[in-house]
């Protein structure tokens, strides 16, 4: 009877072997287990953040091609907008420049007259005779200097002009500043007084 219960023991020893090498290899692979499933969830994590990555560039460069966009945009609009105020300034321009020249005509004509009422014909001068007269004037339309730029051929007439001009002072001159000292500092004068 001794044999029989040193076999049973050595049966159980050899169960309780097996049973702690089956509890190992059920600890191995659940372990086992465990490392890949936390391998699939660190490579599904670092799937996510590639992919938050590729859509966050994504963004970023829709980003950089609006403000590329609204900046090609404002600056059409701006350029379009100067075109515009630089045609309406050339209008603008054209149309003062235009009112201008009528001013400009118009006291040229009244400072001719009032330069031929104040001329006295030179005896023994011929009809028909003009001469050219460059006159140098101040804002307030006095004269600082007369010029003849073309005589007549006549030096009594000449004379005569000149001291027309300087008796005609001060001359009439438009009210605008402006236009007195683009167009009337020097003032050329066809003087034909028939």
């Amino acid at each position: 009877m001794h044999l029989v219960v040193e076999m049973r023991y050595g049966e159980a020893e050899a169960s309780r072997k097996a049973e702690e090498i089956r509890k190992e290899d059920a600890e191995a692979r659940r372990k086992a287990e465990q490392n890949r499933k936390a391998e699939a969830e660190a490579r599904r994590k670092a799937e996510q953040k590639r992919k938050a990555e590729a859509e966050a560039k994504r963004k970023a460069e829709e980003k950089r091609k609006a403000e590329a966009e609204a900046k090609r945009k404002a600056e059409q609009k701006r350029k379009a907008e100067a075109e515009l105020q630089a045609k309406l300034d050339a209008e603008i321009g054209a149309e003062r420049e235009r009112a201008a020249q009528g001013l400009v005509a118009e006291y040229t004509a009244y400072i001719r007259e009032k330069v031929q009422r104040s001329w006295l014909r030179p005896g023994g001068s011929r009809k028909g005779l003009s001469c050219i007269v460059l006159v140098r004037l101040i804002p307030s339309g006095d004269v600082v200097g007369v010029t003849i730029v073309q005589g007549s051929g006549d030096a009594a007439f000449d004379r005569s002009v000149e001291a027309a001009v300087r008796k005609a002072q001060p001359l009439p001159l438009p009210p605008d500043s402006a236009i007195v000292s683009r167009y009337f500092r020097e003032l050329r004068l066809v003087f034909k007084p028939d």
